[in-house]
């Protein structure tokens, strides 16, 4: 028994990615991303109470807060919108979505914002919720990243682009090797890895076959030099 041929049949992209990890949850980072000239800015986004909410804390159920693994802060209103940062981002920069939370309208909601600001334009979406990324796979503009958090997550995402395929996976640098990097490039066209904060970093891992680096340092992306894309729509 074979797998199905079901993903692009190569990279997307002829240089490794260059994406900010968080670069869009504020304005002023969105700013400085771009000033670095980095290839995606990656922002972080939840569905709350029928909002867009562009953050990196999980809200703290009814309360007016926000939640950051064991630590509560205020959840100030006003919060950024998705369509804020649509409005305020440059004509030529293109977004990742990393969907948050299981919320069952957010992939909705998203395509829906996304097609009122950017209508065709090419972007990202990723989540470890990997059912949230369905709606999206129909969106010849689309590029879908699996994330995986662990190795287990990982260990099932080879599995389902063996048979399945799939477009893109994300991984923690921390769970791949020259060997795991090596297998999943036999059946993913894309494999990003986050966070890399450190140079050595992440020339090993485009040596070892990774396409795209996420990073929350802009000096780390700059010194990969820019990405020669091709302007292709993403498959997703």
């Amino acid at each position: 028994m074979t797998a199905p041929d079901r993903h692009p049949s190569g990279p997307l992209f002829t240089a490794p990615l260059r994406i900010a990890h968080r670069g869009g949850n504020t304005l002023r980072r969105l700013v400085e991303a771009e000033r670095w000239g980095v290839d995606v800015v990656e922002l972080d986004l939840w569905l709350h109470r029928g909002r867009l909410d562009v953050r990196h804390a999980g809200a703290a159920g009814a309360l007016p807060l926000l939640r950051e693994g064991w630590k509560l802060r205020p959840g100030r209103p006003g919060r950024l919108q998705l369509a804020g940062v649509l409005n305020a981002a440059g004509p030529r920069t293109r977004l990742m979505l990393d969907l948050k939370g299981r919320n069952p309208g957010l992939p909705d909601s998203a395509i829906e914002v996304m097609a009122q600001h950017r209508p065709g334009e090419p972007y990202l979406v990723s989540s470890r919720h990997w059912d949230s990324l369905a709606p999206f796979r129909a969106l010849p503009h689309v590029l879908t990243v699996y994330s995986c958090g662990s190795a287990d997550e990982l260990t099932k995402a080879f599995d389902l682009a063996r048979w399945e395929g799939l477009p893109a996976v994300g991984a923690r640098r921390s769970n791949l090797d020259p060997q795991r990097v090596a297998d999943l490039r036999e059946h993913v066209p894309e494999l990003f890895a986050w966070a890399v904060d450190s140079g050595r970093h992440a020339r090993e891992l485009v040596e070892w076959g990774v396409t795209g680096i996420i990073s929350d340092d802009f000096h780390v992306l700059h010194g990969l030099g820019p990405a020669g894309r091709r302007e292709e729509p993403a498959v997703g």
